[in-house]
């Protein structure tokens, strides 16, 4: 922030019987970390404040496959501390580190009239994120920031053997950011709405053995600036002045992460 199921499948199988001869559901559990970058950047395209560093991942996971359906939930959960390099409100340079913590819970359906150890697999799927930062000002206490946003994903999923590739675009909707502006010195709180963009998403799979598999993945962020808000100031916040009124914005914003987990079936 700156200034300025059980249904839809049985009514399926209900339809198209030659496609839905069910196999047991499955639960998988994974750990591993990621690489997390962010960036911000102005109205001119110059670069406000990065963030860099590794992250952790706990995930969690069930699915249901029939011949040619299959519907899979996937949940999330992250937390790190990655190191911060912008300014403060009033453009001084900063150094610090900015804590993270999240989940996102997806649910995912899959269509493959493949019926062997090679098929392509068409997917769509819904889910949200919710995800808090925490900037370290350097005084012992923290510039607290909340993100929620829904997510849909479009893609499809290529197995052969071992190997198993998926991929596609993902698109965010509905963001809403909380940055706690009151605690800044401003006299409100609205919430701020950062305009998504499509972005990309990739993994491969390396299936090690029956029960387990190593996952490289990647998963891009895009989001405009949010529309400017005019907020009155209640004491001085960097260049805003003490009873003024200043804009106040998300600046666009860049993330990309890349994810190294393994992942064991029950």
């Amino acid at each position: 922030m700156t200034l300025r199921k059980g249904a839809l499948a049985g009514g399926l199988c209900l339809l198209l019987p030659l496609t839905c001869v069910a196999r047991p559901a499955g639960v998988w559990l994974a750990a591993g970390a990621e690489s997390f970058a962010l960036e911000e950047t102005g109205d001119s395209g110059n670069t406000l404040l990065t963030e860099q560093g590794p992250r952790f991942l706990l995930q969690m996971g069930w699915n249901r496959s029939w011949t040619a359906w299959s519907l899979e939930w996937r949940g999330r959960l992250v937390t790190g501390n990655v190191d911060y390099d912008g300014q403060t409100h009033s453009g001084i340079p900063l150094q610090t580190t900015t804590g993270w913590t999240g989940t996102t819970q997806e649910f995912l359906a899959g269509y493959s009239p493949g019926r062997d150890n090679r098929r392509l697999e068409l997917l769509a799927g819904l889910g949200i994120q919710l995800a808090r930062r925490s900037i370290a000002n350097g005084s012992g206490s923290s510039q607290n920031e909340d993100f929620f946003m829904g997510l849909a994903r479009l893609g499809g999923r290529w197995t052969i053997d071992r190997l198993e590739l998926e991929g596609g675009l993902l698109q965010p909707w509905g963001v809403r950011q909380n940055a706690h502006l009151d605690s800044l010195g401003f006299a409100d709180n609205p919430t701020l709405h950062p305009r998504p963009r499509p972005s990309a998403w990739a993994a491969a799979a390396w299936r090690l053995n029956t029960n387990n598999r190593l996952i490289l993945a990647y998963e891009g962020l895009r989001l405009d600036a949010s529309p400017a808000i005019a907020v009155r100031a209640m004491s001085g916040v960097g260049a805003c002045t003490a009873g003024s009124t200043c804009l106040v914005h998300q600046p666009e914003t860049r993330v990309d992460r890349f994810s190294l987990t393994l992942h064991h079936r029950f």
